[in-house]
This record gives structure tokens, C-alpha cells and sequence, in this order.
């Protein structure tokens, strides 16, 4: 099963390995586990230097795609295009998607994909 991930949170990159906040990673690595692709839709943080990346993402079965820099919620709102392109340019690689709600890219989101 391939499944993509969407969730508001943002990523860093540490020497090529994916850090996230714990609460989500502990959770992405065993969801990992269970398929055999794991597609990320994250937002890169615009600060490494934060302590809230404490969690390698290890599985090697994990695709990290970006879908910009940590935004606000309203930009996300009122101009959702970018990352909105970004999604459903990998819609049909996958199986199922998980996709964080409420979310403001949900609506226009699901219109793009109900027929998947």
C-alpha cells in the first residue's frame, strides 16, 4: 500500500535525515511500518536552529515531499495554491491519503480527489 500524509507540521533536514516533533514521529515510524510507501506532504521550517525537531525519521521507505516553508494558517487559507499543486500532483501514486482535519486545504482538496 502506497499512502501519503498530510499534516500541518513542519520538517527539518539534519545531515539528510527527516526531523520532525516527536509527538508526529513516533507516530510517522510506525505508520511506516505499515505500508510500503510513505509519502510526506510537510512544510520546511524556516528555523533549524528549533529544539521542536527532536525525531529522526528513519524508515527508508519514506518520501518526503515539500510543499514550501511553515506558513500561516491564513495563507494557507486564502492561498492555498501552491501547496494545493503540490498534493495533487502525487494524488495518483497513491492509494489512500490521510489528510489532517479541519485543514483549510480540505475542501478544495477534496473536490481535486473525490473520484479517487
Amino acid at each position: 500500500m502506497t499512502l501519503g500524509f498530510h499534516y500541518h507540521t513542519s520538517f527539518i533536514l539534519d545531515n539528510g535525515v527527516i526531523k520532525v516533533p516527536g509527538q508526529i514521529g513516533i507516530f510517522l515510524a510506525e505508520l511506516a511500518r505499515q505500508c510500503d510507501t510513505l509519502y510526506l506532504f510537510f512544510e520546511e521550517a524556516r528555523d533549524n536552529s528549533s529544539n521542536d525537531h527532536d525525531f529522526a525519521l528513519l524508515p527508508d521507505n519514506i518520501v518526503l515531499i515539500r510543499t514550501g516553508y511553515k506558513s500561516s494558517f491564513y495563507k494557507r487559507l486564502f492561498w492555498p495554491g501552491k501547496s494545493l499543486d503540490i498534493l495533487h500532483s502525487h494524488i495518483a501514486k497513491l492509494d489512500y491519503m490521510i489528510l489532517r482535519a479541519p485543514s483549510p486545504l480540505m475542501p478544495l482538496l477534496f473536490r481535486k480527489v473525490h473520484k479517487k
